[in-house]
Order: structure tokens, then C-alpha cells, then sequence
């Protein structure tokens, strides 16, 4: 694109240049004619001058629309800016007068599955802590398919989930409302950058389960981006 805006540019330019010129060459008075039939070339070359001149104005003026529908587009932001940080939108809230429920108890499956088929899962929340988490994997090519999890505040989540490669979302909060509202107005909605795998190596005979801790951290694995109410739910 940016080839494409230098080359308008140039063009706007050399149009701007060119009428000018094209108008005082014209204007200029003609040397004296000698025959008619001198006259006669002259009024063809001038009418075809008067085409000319339009042809350039023409194309002075798409040279002009382009470079502004250019220039347009890039002044809009991208999709992804569009984006309102944690906040949800105020239509799956407005009027919002639900009572908060108990958090349930942090999953935790202790019963250890078939690791040819299942891998460990394990989420670290900080001590300090008042937030507790509502944690969403989707499974990337089933998008139908995903589980839930709940972590309390401070606490630790350890479970087995089957092999594959999943989305990582959670929403955080204080106050619990259901998964119709999770945390209410003050809700907090994340998604990981990339996936995450789950998988059995044959070479190994091991299965690659995944640790992931809810906290910041300068060298942390997995990165997160806040999201809006109506992705969280997609």
C-alpha cells in the first residue's frame, strides 16, 4: 500500500506541474500563418489540445479521490484497538440489579486419568489475592467444545484435561454472578496470545500437561490481552 501512496502522490505532483505549463503554452500567441492551410492544422492541433487538457484533469482528479480514500483508511483503527479493555459493553448490563451468589470451590480432579489420553492442567493464583477466577478452554478446531473451571482467590487448580490444542480465557472479579454475568459490571475478561497444547509423546511416553500462574510476572510463558463481554462468549 505505501508503493501505491507514493506513486498517487507523484502523479498529483506531475499533474500539478503539467497543467500549469500545458496553459501558458497555450496562451502563447501563434507566429503569423502564412496559408489557410496552416490554419486549418492549427485549429486540429488545438482541438486536440482541448482533449488533452481535459484527459489530465480527469486524471488529476482520480489521482486526488485515491490518495484521500488512501490517507482515510489508514487514519481508521484497527479492529483489535477497538477493543474496550476489561470493561463489558453496557447492554449485557444496563439496569444490572442481580444479587452475587458464593464462588464455587476451585475445581480439582484428584483421581489421575489415562495419560495417553488426558495431561495435567494446573493454575496458580497469588496468595494475597482477592480475586477470585472463571477460566474458559476452547478447543481450536472444535470451537463448540470447551471447558470450564473456577479457581478461589489464593488458591490452586489441578486437573486433567484430554490432549489437544486450546484457547486460554478467564474473567476475574470479586463479586459472583453466574455465567450469565460472571462478575458483574466489574468483570475482567482475558485471552491468551496463542494456544495452548496438550499432548502425548511417543518418544518420551510422557504427556506435556501445562502450569500457568495468574499473576504478572517480567518473564512469564503465556501473555494475555483484555477482551470484551461479547468475545469472552463467543
Amino acid at each position: 500500500m505505501e508503493f501505491f501512496n507514493i506513486l498517487a502522490l507523484i502523479g498529483i505532483i506531475a499533474l500539478c506541474i503539467l497543467i500549469p505549463v500545458y496553459t501558458i503554452t497555450k496562451n502563447r500567441k501563434p507566429k503569423s500563418k502564412k496559408s489557410t492551410n496552416r490554419l486549418y492544422r492549427g485549429d486540429t492541433v488545438k482541438t486536440n489540445s482541448n482533449s488533452i487538457l481535459k484527459v489530465i484533469i480527469v486524471l488529476l482528479l482520480i489521482s486526488v479521490l485515491y490518495l484521500g480514500y488512501l490517507l482515510y483508511s489508514q487514519n481508521q483503527p484497527d479492529p483489535l484497538d477497538r477493543i474496550t479493555p476489561s470493561i463489558p459493553t453496557a447492554k449485557e448490563y444496563v439496569n444490572f440489579s442481580e444479587t452475587p451468589i458464593p464462588f464455587p470451590r476451585t475445581s480439582s480432579t484428584m483421581r489421575e486419568p489415562d495419560l495417553m489420553l488426558y495431561a495435567s492442567f494446573r493454575v496458580e493464583t497469588i496468595l494475597d489475592s482477592e480475586h477470585h477466577y472463571f477460566i474458559r478452554l476452547k478447543h481450536r478446531w472444535n470451537p463448540d467444545s470447551f471447558m470450564d473451571f473456577y479457581i478461589r482467590s489464593g488458591e490452586t487448580l489441578e486437573t486433567y484435561i484430554p490432549h489437544g490444542e486450546y484457547y486460554f480465557y478467564y474473567s476475574s472479579g470479586k463479586e459472583w454472578y453466574g455465567t450469565e454475568y460472571y462478575f458483574g459490571p466489574k468483570s475482567n475478561f482475558f485471552r491468551a496470545d496463542r494456544t495452548i497444547l496438550f499432548y502425548w509423546d511417543e518418544d518420551e511416553m510422557i504427556s506435556h500437561g501445562r502450569t500457568i500462574q495468574l499473576e504478572p510476572v517480567t518473564d512469564g510463558n503465556l501473555h494475555t490481552q483484555p477482551i470484551t463481554f461479547s468475545s469472552f462468549n463467543k
